[in-house]
């Protein structure tokens, strides 16, 4: 797998069928709170966090129309 690419730069990295399994996942699965704290540590190191650990409910808001050609 190519590091530095977009998600979805190569068929094997996310083909567009497991989308909604995905998603499904992330709905079934609340986040934690080891995941907000793993979360904050990493956002220390790299000063960015997950905004999906962060707002796990603004999931449906991602247009992922773009990821495939």
């Amino acid at each position: 797998m190519s590091r530095g690419g977009p998600l979805g730069d190569a068929e094997r990295e996310l083909p567009k069928s497991r989308l909604p399994v995905l998603l499904a996942w992330h709905d079934s699965e609340p986040v934690s709170e080891y995941e907000l704290h793993r979360n904050a540590a990493i956002a220390e190191i790299q000063g960015n966090r997950n905004p999906l650990i962060d707002h796990p409910d603004r999931v449906g808001e991602i247009d992922f129309s773009g990821v495939w050609p």
